[in-house]
């Protein structure tokens, strides 16, 4: 079965982290699609439950085919060492499938991922993928003092 790799294309409900790089759109500071892509343009969170999604582009699949699952890639790393966590997050039409884990950042870049079977207990189709906003969450214990850093978001 191919496999699709869509880059975000656009700023998604909701933009709560803030930009390393204010003169361009924020979904440009992370609409790489590698580990190896990812430049020094970025987004950062130092504040609990601070969510950020884009719009990406639209699946080439026809309607009608088996879409099995759908992985998130986010590359990402912490400023500090200070227990930083965040969620990779879907969200369609206005619900969070908060079904994935909370991943510990380390300090060093790393592609961080979380597949997705099905979107809300439903099958994936063309239609769902290309409704969806992708991204991710922040969470932090309070009074940490630390900044998580996400330079890249792919499906």
């Amino acid at each position: 079965m191919p496999t699709e790799i869509l880059a975000a294309n656009g700023a998604g409900n909701y933009q709560q982290w803030d930009q390393s790089n204010v003169t361009i759109p924020e979904y440009q500071n992370i609409y790489q699609t590698s580990l190896s892509g990812a430049g020094s343009d970025h987004i950062h969170a130092s504040f609990n439950l601070r969510t950020s999604t884009y719009n990406f582009a639209d699946t080439s699949a026809a309607s009608g085919n088996t879409i099995n699952s759908v992985t998130l890639h986010v590359v990402a790393k912490e400023e500090n060492t200070a227990n930083f966590q965040f969620m990779v997050d879907v969200e369609g039409n206005g619900t969070f499938d908060d079904a994935s884990s909370i991943q510990a950042l380390t300090t060093t870049l790393t592609e961080y991922t979380n597949t997705y079977n099905d979107m809300n207990g439903s099958p994936w189709t063309s239609t769902k993928i290309d409704s969806c906003e992708f991204g991710v969450r922040s969470s932090i214990p309070l009074g940490r003092g630390n900044k998580a850093l996400v330079y890249a978001i792919w499906v």
